[in-house]
């Protein structure tokens, strides 16, 4: 997530699902820390790291499931 997205979620007041995959690409790896830090205002804010890629290839089932448990 570029630098400028991670500057305004600090921001944001509503309800955020921060989902990554821990074979995410590079940039939202090494922005996990940042959006935490930047988010910590938001006391909606959540960051989940999950078992997949990027794109949630071939893990269609796990992205409905954490998205709708998250929305519950």
């Amino acid at each position: 997530m570029p630098d400028l997205a991670v500057k305004y979620l600090g921001e944001i007041h509503i309800p955020v699902l921060d989902l990554y995959g821990v074979d995410d690409i590079d940039p939202v790896l090494k922005s996990v820390g940042k959006r935490a830090q930047a988010s910590k205002e938001n006391k909606y804010y959540t960051q989940k790291k999950v078992d997949a890629d990027h794109f949630f290839n071939d893990k269609d089932e796990l992205l409905i499931d954490e998205v709708s448990a998250w929305l519950k």
